[in-house]
């Protein structure tokens, strides 16, 4: 279960982040469009730099292009930029996981003292469920939601 969420947060977060690394994209490729008519070489003189029409023109398009009007090539592009950045989203999803888990069960934890105190006091079983045994449920469940982490 927790996987099937991690998987379906993981390709919201690959989408979203192609959009704005298809953003990042076409700000840097204008900028760099701006400065190609040349530049001054070690040896003091201009060298020209030149790029296909082809690539020119593709870029130039893509750079207007939002992200949700490209084709699925190009996005595919997007996409696997924004995949170098799942093992920090991984990382700390984990460690926010892990986290709220090991509270839930410290807190679940207090919780069974407090019903053992309350048996002892009364000295009296429960008539149909034990609440000890839905608490030792919960947290048998969160122990097992640790390890799988």
């Amino acid at each position: 279960m927790i996987q099937e969420q991690l998987e379906k947060i993981e390709k919201e977060f690959v989408e979203k982040g192609a959009d704005l690394e298809h953003d990042r994209w076409a700000r840097w490729q204008k900028y760099m469009h701006s400065k190609m008519s040349g530049a001054i070489g070690l040896s003091n003189k201009v060298e020209e730099y030149t790029l296909s029409v082809d690539l020119w023109e593709r870029w130039n398009r893509q750079i207007k292009t939002p992200y949700s009007e490209l084709s699925e090539e190009e996005k595919e592009s997007d996409r696997k930029e924004t995949r170098n950045y799942l093992p920090l989203l991984r990382t700390s999803a984990l460690e926010l996981v892990k986290s709220v888990v090991e509270e839930e069960l410290k807190r679940w934890e207090e919780v069974k003292l407090d019903m053992d105190v309350i048996i002892c006091e009364c000295g009296e079983p429960y008539k149909d469920t034990d609440p000890a045994d839905k608490i030792n449920d919960s947290i048998a469940n969160l122990k097992e939601t640790l390890k799988q982490l």
